[in-house]
């Protein structure tokens, strides 16, 4: 028994010989450990004193012990530092010396913001005794203050909870490194002035107001030396600057244009693109910082009203809008009863909303412009048994009369010009296909086909082409369409765009044509995005289908399901 302790007490002074080594590095503020090294902790209290008077017992045994103040706010006491590898024997070892308690453990010291006490050098009142008692007499409105201001400083990115966690005690950290001063996790007077001066500054630079705006029915904080005055675009209100766009979103639809929205805004516009997301039952976030354009995106639903902003800048603004962006977000307050565009009347035949984005029909620099085919005729699908259908609004627009499959009248329930949608009721309908929508997005150079009824009158029945997605947005990086090389007519619009799974991915919009005969475009052809489709749906209740399925079609097989929900639209 006597050789047990002996080797016992031979290992504590191995351990306590490391632990020194550490217990000097540990000054800097960094008490992670290397993946081969743990920390023996053997206690932890919420007081201070009785954390050391342990820790000092625990010292008789061991030639080093120490006490951490963790981010929890708790004292934690170590008694060295293992091999990762014998970590958990040693311990055992000790436990069954009855040297130390039985839920001892080993940790990487992650969460140790500072040492206290030492058995060697003991414990010497500190300008952090003063700032843990100064915090401690904080409100959760000077606590919410403080963490404001760390957002201004760049280094907190949360909600102003006013409840310090692990977050806070992590900015804090980083403000401090970034000081040069000790790493503590804990404000002194004067950081906590230099941070207030920071924010202040910030806010005057970038001439950062909440503003209410009552059009929206929000609440915002708005960098007015960025942004100057809106334009309204449907359901959103766009700021515009150099490199710079901020879209206020407002609108109705409840729980589906939540959803549906969340859809949209996620929907990747390059390939391998992956998002920051956080998705609560009322509210989303979605943040992407890859390829040319960085965003961020925060959309709430409270009761049936849905309201965000998305934020998007060049990756060069980064450092400033990043700050800004989480700004805004702790800015945010939506106003109920009061939203941009409002779908109460379904009957209203002719309401007119908007995608997110600013629709892609102007001319460029060229002389390029969006070609969009006659109204005579075009094309539709059916969306639900009650012979719902959907088609581009250009086609129905400014229609007396419309003619579904040559013998069915059919009447428009809504209409979005922006977008360029409609939704018809086709009277005395029977069919019982309906198509479905895929799940997600058509990825970059999914093959896929177009269905419809180009050049009726001519051509004379139902055409199928094949192509695939060639670029993920539309005109001038439109991100409500895509665009794909199968070819378009005159009176393909409004008709479906399918994978081979079956499922709707767009719905065909336009083709690009130019004046200049050394500069006409091949096979430039767009559609609209399912999520902007979607939406439009959403927001007028109709229930539609979602196609899960990831099984190949036969090319045959394929344009025989689509044809049966496929109808040609004939305008009078």
């Amino acid at each position: 028994m006597r050789h047990i302790s002996r080797s016992l007490v031979a290992v504590g002074l191995v351990i306590a010989f490391i632990a020194s080594f550490y217990s000097t590095m540990a000054l800097s503020g960094d008490f992670r450990l290397p993946a081969d090294q743990k920390w023996i902790q053997v206690y932890s209290h919420a007081d201070k004193s009785i954390a050391i008077r342990r820790a000092r017992q625990l010292a008789t045994n061991f030639d080093y012990a120490e006490v951490f103040l963790a981010d929890t706010g708790w004292y934690a006491v170590v008694v060295g530092v293992a091999k990762t590898s014998n970590v958990a024997l040693q311990i055992d070892e000790f436990i069954r010396a009855g040297w130390i308690p039985d839920d001892s453990f080993a940790a990487d010291g992650e969460s140790y913001v500072a040492s206290v006490w030492t058995a060697s050098a003991g414990y010497a009142a500190s300008a952090l005794d003063e700032a843990i008692a100064r915090e401690k007499s904080w409100s959760k409105k000077v606590k919410s203050g403080v963490q404001n201001a760390l957002v201004w400083s760049g280094h907190y990115k949360g909600n102003l909870k006013g409840e310090f966690g692990r977050m806070t005690r992590r900015a804090i950290r980083d403000f401090q490194r970034e000081l040069g001063a000790t790493p503590t996790g804990y404000l002194t007077r004067n950081e906590i002035r230099e941070l207030e001066r920071r924010r202040v500054e910030s806010v005057r630079l970038l001439g950062f107001e909440q503003s209410k705006i009552t059009a929206a029915g929000v609440r915002i904080g708005i960098p007015t030396a960025i942004f100057g005055t809106y334009e309204r675009n449907g359901f959103s209100l766009v700021y515009s600057a150099p490199g710079t766009n901020l879209s206020v979103l407002s609108m109705n639809g409840g729980r589906a244009a939540f959803d549906v929205l969340f859809d949209i805004l996620n929907e990747p516009a390059e390939i391998g693109r992956t998002p920051y997301i956080t998705k609560k039952p009322d509210w989303f976030v979605i943040g992407e910082k890859d390829g040319d354009v960085y965003s961020y995106a925060y959309v709430t639903l409270r009761q049936n009203e849905v309201k965000g902003f998305r934020l998007a800048w060049a990756p060069r603004d980064d450092s400033i809008m990043d700050t800004v962006a989480v700004a805004m977000f702790n800015s945010f307050e939506p106003i109920s009863g009061i939203v941009l565009h409002r779908f109460d009347d379904q009957k209203d035949y002719r309401s007119s909303t908007t995608s997110p984005q600013t629709p892609d029909r102007p001319r460029d620099r060229n002389d390029a412009r969006v070609e969009e085919p006659t109204r005579s005729s075009g094309t539709g699908f059916i969306v639900a048994r009650n012979g719902l259908a959907v088609t581009n609004a250009h086609v129905v627009d400014g229609c007396e009369k419309l003619l579904v499959d040559k013998r069915h009248p059919a009447t428009v329930i809504s209409s979005d010009e922006l977008a360029d949608l409609a939704l018809l009721k086709i009277d005395r309908f029977r069919g019982d296909a309906v198509a479905s929508f895929s799940e997600r997005p058509a990825r970059l150079n999914t093959d896929i086909v177009v269905v419809g009824y180009p050049l009726h009158g001519i051509l004379g029945g139902l055409n199928v082409t094949r192509g695939n997605v060639s670029a993920m947005s539309g005109l001038r990086g439109a991100r409500e369409r895509f665009q794909l090389t199968a070819e378009i007519q005159p009176g393909n619009s409004g008709g479906p765009v399918v994978d081979y799974t079956g499922s709707v991915v767009g719905v065909v919009q336009s083709k690009l044509v130019a004046k200049a005969l050394d500069n006409i475009p091949q096979n430039v052809n767009f559609a609209i995005r399912t999520g902007t489709v979607k939406l439009f749906l959403s927001r007028l209740n109709v229930e539609y289908q979602i196609n899960r399925s990831r099984d190949r079609l036969d090319s045959a097989d394929l344009a025989a399901a689509v044809a049966k929900y496929t109808v040609l639209i004939e305008c009078n």
